[in-house]
């Protein structure tokens, strides 16, 4: 399933006509794109909670090379600690990694693919696939914008993780040191351990993490006792270790349905909306709400025929 980086196509590369057959992207586009840039991106604002993000969502074209991109790169052996965009791992998986264990360590990355720079994506392909260095310049310019990574690119999960695993290998290396188990997802960090998590591991992570030019969002940096309901990725971990559905997604379920009881009202944006959040409370309680799923289904074919039926008239 997974390969090491020296048997990965893009290992050792150094033909760009190769490389443009690899990522599916024109040739004579390919060597236009780093001086263009901005006419390769939708570049926009977007509102998550209560803080705006500008978003730099590649064009089309761009935007396939790279989803194949990303493929390429998913194909490299990760470690253990890694979660996120990792084939057949999720959000849940991360959770679950951490379930026996009483005491819990939460940590953010602050900005993390803003602050993910173009020198250390080079650095990536350069030194750790052995592409050579004018192919390695090309392929960073593909894959960043601005001399940053890409907040809105399908590549941008796995390429951030890739530009600074020396960092997440040390950080690993000093938690299994402490007897403490590590788990990343995207930039969220988790410590866990049997016993009280030592006061030194978030100093040595500051460390670490300015040492490759990343910080620590403060505010995001959470303890959690024996006795405590942990809230890791979108799930709870209870105190007698038992992976639970968060209330936040229990409350939005039925604050949806209570709005719209009736599920013929809705329209396919809304039930697949539903859907998405009832599987995802079934996938952290196993068989949660299976009932109401299978309803959903139904429904959610009904309203896809209905569309179907209108859009053409019949």
């Amino acid at each position: 399933m997974f390969g090491s980086l020296r048997n990965n196509p893009l290992s050792k590369l150094s033909n760009k006509k190769i490389l443009s057959q690899l990522i599916h992207l024109p040739y004579e586009v390919m060597l236009r794109i780093p001086k263009n840039q901005p006419e390769f991106y939708n570049v926009f604002p977007k509102r998550t909670k209560n803080k705006t993000r500008i978003v730099q969502e590649p064009k089309e074209i761009l935007k396939l090379s790279h989803k194949i991109l990303n493929r390429l790169l998913m194909k490299i052996e990760t470690p253990k600690y890694l979660f996120s965009g990792k084939k057949g791992f999720n959000y849940i998986d991360n959770a679950k990694f951490h379930l026996g264990n009483d005491y819990f360590l939460k940590i953010d990355i602050s900005d993390f693919y803003p602050s993910c720079t173009k020198e250390a994506v080079f650095r990536f392909f350069r030194r750790k696939l052995k592409m050579s260095e004018d192919l390695a310049w090309l392929i960073t310019d593909l894959s960043t914008f601005s001399n940053r990574i890409p907040t809105g690119s399908p590549v941008s999960q796995t390429l951030a993780y890739w530009a600074y695993k020396d960092t997440f290998d040390e950080i690993n290396y000093y938690a299994d040191s402490l007897g403490l188990r590590f788990s990343l997802y995207v930039d969220d960090m988790v410590f866990s351990s049997k016993n009280k998590i030592s006061n030194t591991v978030v100093p040595f992570v500051i460390r670490k993490l300015g040492e490759a030019g990343l910080r620590l969002k403060r505010r995001k940096k959470r303890g959690y006792g024996k006795s405590d309901f942990k809230l890791i990725t979108g799930c709870i971990i209870s105190p007698d270790c038992q992976l639970l559905v968060p209330y936040q997604l229990i409350e939005n379920i039925f604050s949806q349905m209570n709005e719209k009881p009736d599920f013929d009202e809705y329209s396919e944006k809304e039930i697949n909306s539903l859907i998405g959040r009832v599987q995802a409370a079934g996938q952290i309680e196993n068989g949660l709400y299976y009932s109401l799923l299978g309803k959903l289904k139904i429904h959610k074919k009904r309203v896809t025929e209905l569309d179907y039926l209108y859009k053409y008239g019949i």
